[in-house]
């Protein structure tokens, strides 16, 4: 695309930052907000759009290759020695790197290139955002983020030494799940990052994460524990300042004042946080449709209420309406005191849960058109009683349960009822099928039985539990059996479940100690039948 000069109306090529007639510096026109930029700019840095008049093609790569360069077994900054390159994309990449000086430990090297911007402001402030970086993550220690060990420039380039982190990303994650996740595994991320926002915005200054997305969140193995990643965009919050500089952050999970309309604050980071709670919970992509947030419940209709509305006030467009602090946030999660009585959210914002796109639909209008700023209306939020997870009747749960129900006893003989007559009729239709079709309609004996009742219990029981957590019956009474992270069992527990555990209470039924397992749950703390226990599986409302 060619670039015309807006002082002489020459054609120049789109590469060109001066016109080839007049000498005059090109800029282009944002195209949501008209507001204009340097040729080379990107994104308007007053609504965060992306722009068009880029550099061509060839001078983009000749930046690009900048960075990426370093073959296995290369050396860098006289110590680490690359193993493999990692990712690669805009001006920097990541390798896997081993010390040479720490017999072999490894980490991950972030290289990044400036070579690839032209504008020498721009430039300078690239560089600058990087060794902020390597400063402020050297300085922090926390157990949900990478620990920063070294940083040097070798060669015209900036390299980050850091904690190899090993794991999945929680966007990674989503993908593969293709829907919700359960409830106890997102407050268990939930918490963990309430604790490195809490830490964050400790810092003197607050550190300003500004980018918390799915993608900047590693799940390590295990799914135990998560680490906050990519600082690329963090900076410290500068009082005085009454909007940032630049649009920073992803849509969807952006805040609104990100786009130009304020300055961004520890309320930022919460907007973010609630963002990436609603996708966890919903399996619903905020950007698809960026400042709305539909219920909760509407689409994962087990989720709790109090979750949902705690989510639904993270996401508020105007930040007043938000929680202050990832302190209030914290404990608006996971209550105060352990023993704090639960007690359901008696009133909220007016504007919740759905939220209008109101900034978007400013930020689409060109300045002049734009209504003239009014001060805003003082607002303060009703005070909330959120039910704290942790109340006693939840105490004897897994923490991976933590949110969930057990089902009740009597639910648990009413699916079981259900699912016995319907596996006895599948038994029958199989059996049939024998009679017909491999003994030629004569009758069937004691062993074409057996192989039926085996046949359909693994049909029945061990495929949909070991898939789902849910046989025909517990659907109906909208029960489940889940692991102890609320995961379906699998079909190493499903297998443990059914053939170990069902065969040894039916074994023992002729001494009468078997049906001491099948009752079990009445007063077990888990609400567990020998079965479950032998499986490591639980019953839940679901």
């Amino acid at each position: 695309m060619s670039a015309q000069c807006p002082q002489c109306g020459a054609t120049n090529q789109p590469s060109a930052r001066f016109c080839n007639q007049c000498s005059t510096a090109l800029t282009q026109s944002c195209p949501s907000c008209r507001q204009s930029h340097p040729i080379t700019a990107r994104f308007c840095n007053s609504c965060g759009a992306s722009l068009t008049g880029l550099l061509s093609p060839a001078g983009a790569s000749q930046g690009a290759q900048m960075t990426g360069l370093l073959t296995p077994n290369a050396q860098i900054g006289g110590r680490y020695l690359v193993v493999r390159r990692l990712g690669q994309g805009g001006m920097g990449a990541v390798y896997l790197v081993s010390d040479q000086r720490l017999a072999g430990k490894q980490y991950a090297l972030k290289e990044m290139s400036d070579q690839a911007i032209a504008d020498p402001v721009e430039r300078q402030a690239a560089l600058e955002a990087f060794q902020q970086e390597a400063a402020m993550l050297a300085a922090l220690n926390h157990a949900n983020l990478p620990q920063v060990t070294d940083y040097f420039t070798d060669g015209g380039n900036q390299y980050l030494v850091m904690e190899f982190v090993q794991g999945q990303t929680l966007e990674k994650k989503l993908e593969v799940t293709r829907g919700p996740l359960p409830e106890p595994i997102v407050r268990r991320y939930a918490e963990q990052l309430c604790d490195v926002l809490v830490y964050l915005h400790g810092q003197h200054p607050p550190i300003i994460f500004r980018d918390l997305k799915p993608a900047n969140i590693m799940v390590l193995p295990g799914d135990k524990q998560i680490k906050l990643i990519d600082f690329g965009i963090a900076r410290h919050f500068k009082p005085g300042k009454r909007k940032d500089t630049q649009a920073m952050g992803t849509p969807g999970y952006a805040a609104p004042e990100q786009y130009g309309k304020g300055q961004s604050d520890a309320r930022t980071d919460i907007y973010a946080f609630g963002a990436t709670l609603h996708h966890a919970i919903t399996g619903r992509d905020p950007s698809t449709e960026p400042f709305k947030f539909p219920s909760v419940r509407s689409y994962n209709s087990i989720a709790s209420a109090s979750f949902e509305q705690i989510v639904g006030r993270a996401v508020m467009l105007d930040p007043g309406d938000r929680w202050q602090s990832a302190r209030d946030l914290q404990n608006a999660l996971f209550g105060q005191s352990a023993g704090a009585a639960p007690t359901l959210v008696t009133s909220l914002p007016a504007t919740m849960p759905v939220y209008a796109p109101r900034v978007a639909t400013q930020a689409a209008l060109p300045p002049a058109q734009l209504p003239a700023p009014s001060a805003p209306p003082v607002r303060q939020p009703p005070p909330l009683m959120i039910p704290a997870p942790y109340a006693p009747q939840f105490m004897s749960m897994p923490p991976g349960l933590v949110g969930s129900t057990f089902a009740s006893y009597g639910k648990r003989v009413g699916a079981f009822v259900i699912d016995t007559v319907l596996c006895y009729v599948l038994i029958m239709i199989l059996v049939g099928i024998a009679a017909a079709f491999v003994a030629g309609g004569s009758s069937y004996g004691g062993g074409t039985f057996l192989l039926a009742a085996l046949a359909a219990s693994w049909l029945y029981f061990l495929w949909p539990t070991a898939r789902s957590g849910q046989t025909l019956g517990k659907k109906m009474v909208k029960i489940k059996v889940v692991d102890e992270n609320g995961y379906a069992p699998g079909w190493g527990r499903s297998f443990m479940r059914y053939v170990i555990g069902f065969g040894l209470e039916n074994l023992l039924m002729y001494i009468m100690i078997g049906l001491l397992g099948w009752l079990w749950p009445l007063w077990d703390a888990n609400k567990q039948a020998w079965h479950d226990k032998i499986g490591g599986t639980f019953v839940v409302d679901g």
